[in-house]
């Protein structure tokens, strides 16, 4: 720890050396506030190195804070290397945490197994918890990888890994806290890099027990992210564009804050030239005007493109107003033809399978003869069409629906990653916990929508079997449609009922209240009289 390398040293944002003055020492002038309790012996015998800290409820302040940023944003590699000595082994703590929530990055005391652990915060993720806690000096590590979402802990000479879910930033993610816990910090390094594991060595003084393989990785397709950079080669190859929503604002070239004008649905503008974040567009009579790359990309289409084409590339990604009395209306209309469509579908279902065989007996009677059938096909028209629930078709809508929506309630991002190209046939190496979930639901649509073919095509043959494929399938996306805003207008219900049920309780206790009378001293409802004494 006191022979530390030039090579170990390249890449430090932060480091707490001990030095007198409590400064960064990594040449970053990383600003520092707050002061440990006092300072001690670090794990080398050298006085004074180490600071310690006394956070508890009696000592809320004994912790220090600085603005070093150490969001994914900032550094999607990020190495935090210390020696730590808890002197408090049975209480939960944060030793170092990103803003002012373990929804970032950071590192903690927590519980596993009824037993203290270290633990590593991995966002949304659980955190990963390893490593017993005792009062003993003990070198720690964590190590995140963004693009990965992997994050690796050592603890001693042990190393774990897990997967992480951390937002590239948010508002409370430009600060770093330090010491809310009890006990002694020593060396405490950030690097804007993952460390190696002969570097990792050299910061503990022995040898951890792994090898380079337990710090392999691979990244993730970042779908959104290519999706993105296609939209904007787009851009660029196709400056002239074509407004498709209704207004468009149009601000101005200086600040971007004030809107000088609406461009409307069916306008043209050119792109002149644009930054990573926006974009300085021509329009009528060679005005010039400003708005974001995101507004551009979503609210315009390329001059040549189709409107249906623009329907589907743009409509549809534009997403749903749901302040919009007109799209519940439609919804609502959608729902009621799907109700007749169900109550009659047994009837028109038989229609097109008596279609169908009504075709074959036709062209047996005419000399063309069915050929032989293979074996299968026989033991197939034995089970299809199902009898017992003949509506069993409409589970590919409801399942498609329910997949959706608990994949956008649970986890949006991994949901929009799976739709985006992350399914596989088979699941792969990047496939984590809900990943499966949303795989298996998805091969469950596949298998349904697969026996319907088969379905089909046994009862009604070849053409008749097609026609009800296609009529199945309309049904399938009505159902999907429906039921999956059915299920979101059901969860706004009932988040409106449990928050007018709380403010509600909470207005009335405020207006119930009791006073106590001044003259006699007895309790009073409000706005009552003392029966007292008037």
């Amino acid at each position: 720890m006191s022979h530390i390398s030039a090579q170990t040293n390249n890449g430090l944002v932060f480091w707490l050396s001990g030095n007198k003055s409590l400064k960064d020492a990594s040449g970053q002038n990383v600003k520092i506030q707050g002061n440990p309790l006092h300072r001690a012996t670090d794990p080398l015998g050298n006085e004074g190195k180490a600071y310690v800290f006394d956070y508890s409820a009696k000592n809320p302040t004994h912790f220090l804070k600085t603005d070093l940023d150490i969001s994914p944003k900032q550094y999607p590699e990020l190495t935090i290397t210390l020696w730590i000595k808890p002197s408090n082994t049975n209480s939960r703590a944060e030793v170092i945490v990103q803003g002012e929530t373990k929804e970032g990055r950071g590192l903690g005391i927590a519980y596993k197994d009824n037993t203290p652990c270290w633990a590593a915060h991995m966002g949304k993720n659980d955190d990963l918890k390893e490593g017993r806690v005792t009062a003993q000096w003990h070198f720690l590590a964590v190590i995140y990888h963004q693009a990965a979402e992997k994050a690796w802990l050592v603890v001693n000479d042990e190393v774990f890994s897990g997967r992480t879910a951390i937002r590239p930033t948010s508002s409370s993610d430009n600060t770093l806290t330090i010491g809310k816990f009890e006990g002694q910090i020593s060396d405490l390094r950030v690097y804007n890099r993952m460390l190696t594991l002969d570097e990792l060595n050299e910061l503990a003084g022995k040898p951890i027990k792994a090898t380079a393989a337990d710090f392999s990785f691979k990244i993730r397709r970042d779908f959104k992210k290519e999706r993105k950079e296609k939209e904007l080669r787009q851009l660029d190859s196709l400056p002239l564009r074509i407004v498709y929503v209704k207004e468009l604002a149009v601000y101005d070239t200086t600040e971007g804050k004030n809107i000088v004008t609406y461009l409307h649905k069916g306008d043209t503008l050119r792109l002149l030239r644009r930054t990573s974040e926006y974009g300085i567009f021509e329009y009528a009579n060679h005005q010039v005007g400003r708005n974001s790359l995101n507004t551009l990309i979503k609210k315009t289409y390329p001059s040549g493109q189709s409107s249906l084409s623009a329907f589907f590339t743009h409509g549809l990604q534009n997403g749903v107003d749901y302040t919009s009395w007109r799209f519940w209306v439609v919804i609502l209309l959608l729902g009621l033809g799907l109700f007749f469509l169900y109550k009659y579908f047994v009837r028109i279902d038989a229609y097109l399978i008596y279609k169908g065989q009504h075709r074959k007996v036709e062209s047996a009677r005419k000399g063309d003869t069915e050929p032989l059938q293979a074996p299968i096909v026989t033991y197939l028209r034995r089970i299809f069409p199902i009898q017992r629930f003949r509506r069993w078709t409409f589970l590919i809508g409801f399942v498609a629906a329910a997949t959706l929506f608990l994949g956008a309630l649970i986890d949006g991002s991994e949901l929009e990653w799976f739709i985006n190209g992350g399914f596989t046939l088979f699941p792969g190496e990047d496939y984590h916990g809900f990943t499966y979930f949303l795989w298996a639901m998805t091969m469950g649509v596949m298998l349904l929508f697969f026996l319907m073919i088969v379905e089909s095509f046994v009862s009604a043959g070849l053409v008749w079997g097609f026609i009800r494929i296609i009529f199945i399938t309309v049904i399938n996306v009505l159902l999907m449609i429906v039921a999956l805003f059915a299920a979101i207008a059901v969860l706004l219900i009932v988040v409106a009922v449990i928050a007018f049920l709380f403010f509600g309780s909470a207005l009335k206790s405020s207006l119930n209240q009791n006073y106590r009378c001044n003259k006699c001293g007895n309790i009073i409802p409000d706005g009552g009289r003392c029966p007292y004494c008037g």
